[in-house]
């Protein structure tokens, strides 16, 4: 339970009591973090069903669960994860991986249109009663930033079975199976799940093409925005599930 609890302070603002959690040079084992953030994308989903089921109008209960998910996602990491869309923007680059000159003003009303996306998502998908779709959503949004920060340190500790993918894989099948009954409205969310994880595998590579870790900062900035393009992935395949 220590261990987890060390990934839990390592992934939010909070340290439990034990600020040496807070001051770890090296970060958990990545099975830890996948379980932790999983742990905090769990009370962001069950904060916007609650909030929206207490709501009485679909529209108002959409937006009241929206609300309450973003405010949760943006407070519960605290300082300890930047707003990943800014980094991620930050960072345009042309096919050929040159990082491209946006005019000032362009770039003011894109950020406001991309810190708004996430949202809007969140926004969409409780409307349509598919809010737990959010930790999945969050669970895979990790395993991708992971991959793509830590992927070759993983690789070398030779295991098998990567206990990261496992962790993960086991949430979101044992989530969108419990959900396929929990949302009568939503029966293919299982089916939904495993996509997800077939897209996780395969967006990592992609990701880090456009976006290499090498054109940022710090590792926590690098981290951050790749949750954040992990998570706009996964809610956006949701808000395909939804449509068809």
């Amino acid at each position: 339970m220590t261990a987890f609890l060390e990934a839990l302070a390592w992934v939010t603002r909070f340290d439990f009591g034990r600020s040496g959690f807070t001051l770890r040079a090296t970060p958990p084992r990545a099975e830890q973090i996948v379980l932790a953030r999983s742990a905090m994308a769990l009370v962001i989903a069950a904060g916007a069903g609650l909030i929206s089921w207490f709501v009485g109008d679909r529209l108002v209960s959409a937006f009241c669960g929206a609300a309450a998910a973003w405010v949760l996602r943006i407070y519960l990491p605290g300082d300890r994860e930047s707003n990943g869309s800014l980094l991620a923007l930050g960072r345009v680059r042309d096919a050929r991986g040159r990082e491209v000159a946006v005019h000032e003003n362009y770039a003011d009303a894109l950020r406001s249109v991309v810190i708004f996306f996430q949202p809007l998502c969140y926004f969409l998908l409780i409307y349509r009663g598919f809010w737990l779709w959010l930790l999945p959503a969050l669970c895979l949004a990790t395993v991708i930033a992971l991959e793509i920060q830590w992927g070759e340190n993983l690789k070398r500790e030779g295991s098998a079975l990567p206990s990261h993918w496992v962790a993960a894989a086991a949430i979101v099948v044992l989530v969108c199976g419990f959900g396929s009954r929990l949302l009568p409205g939503q029966p293919g969310m299982f089916v939904l799940g495993l996509f997800g994880l077939v897209l996780a595998w395969l967006l990592p590579q992609a990701i880090a093409s456009y976006w290499p870790k090498g054109s940022f900062r710090s590792e926590r900035e690098a981290l951050s925005a790749y949750y954040y393009l992990g998570e706009v992935s996964m809610l956006l395949l949701g808000l395909l599930g939804v449509a068809l």
